[in-house]
């Protein structure tokens, strides 16, 4: 499992640099590398971006699943995914009869809190596009304690799977524009945020939820709904700072 961040920043087609944000981009090339090596074949997706009207988290459902990046000028790249259905009914399932708020999305396009870190893992691992995707949506309206559970349930599905399987929880810290905040505002929040996320992590107990509001919030809680139900821990592998934004980018290892 990771935490990776899904800003358009870190696509070359969206940034002038020749190799924008290089320890970054390593990090990922590392996680790709070891998803190839374990024979990864399914891999779950949990971002805060997409679309929909009703509370609570939704999961999408589309016959089939595409990836691009038109929104931000690209219009050559583009993924095509499947659903992974089974463990999307078995999701629904366990979550309706926990009393979580869960709802199918029958839109096609990922939203790019999926599509980036999908994107980039895949410039790494081709194979990516042969796997079977289960792209769970947060939404702000989920309260901490839900998202916990819906993790928690998540580990259960995942422990039926006899095969392994990648959870990408993505987000990015504060962020700004240079004619915005104060670049030593921005920089001094992304430090104390990172450590509250770390924090999560790396406390054998339950940590206390995360007030700061940012795209990171929901996901990094599901995912560590899930590391409080199989005690493992989330090491960070890189952070890196280069204003106008910070990036955090992480993964553990059972």
């Amino acid at each position: 499992a990771c935490l990776l961040p899904h800003s358009p920043l870190l696509l070359t087609s969206a940034n002038s640099a020749t190799n924008p944000f290089p320890q970054t981009r390593a990090a990922l090339a590392a996680m790709a590398a070891e998803m190839g090596k374990q024979g990864i074949k399914t891999i779950v997706s949990i971002a805060a971006h997409a679309r929909y009207e009703r509370d609570g988290f939704s999961l999408s459902i589309a016959p089939s699943l595409s990836i691009d990046f038109s929104p931000f000028g690209d219009l050559a790249s583009r993924l095509e995914l499947k659903p992974h259905w089974p463990m999307y009914h078995r999701l629904r399932e366990r979550a309706i009869n926990a009393d979580v708020p869960i709802h199918p999305l029958d839109e096609e396009h990922l939203d790019y809190g999926h599509g980036i870190p999908l994107w980039l893992l895949q410039l790494s691992w081709p194979r990516l596009d042969g796997c079977r995707i289960l792209a769970i949506n947060d939404h702000d309206s989920a309260s901490h304690e839900q998202r916990l559970k819906l993790g928690s349930l998540l580990t259960e599905v995942i422990a039926e799977r006899t095969e392994p399987v990648a959870v990408i929880c993505s987000g990015d810290l504060h962020t700004t524009r240079p004619d915005a905040l104060p670049w030593d505002t921005v920089k001094s929040s992304n430090e104390q945020l990172r450590a509250k996320i770390n924090a999560l992590f790396t406390n054998a107990g339950a940590a206390p939820k995360i007030d700061d509001i940012t795209c990171l919030t929901g996901p990094s809680a599901i995912l560590h709904g899930m590391l409080l139900r199989e005690k493992l821990a989330l090491t960070e592998k890189s952070f890196e700072h280069a204003a106008p934004t910070s990036f955090l980018c992480s993964s553990y290892v059972c």
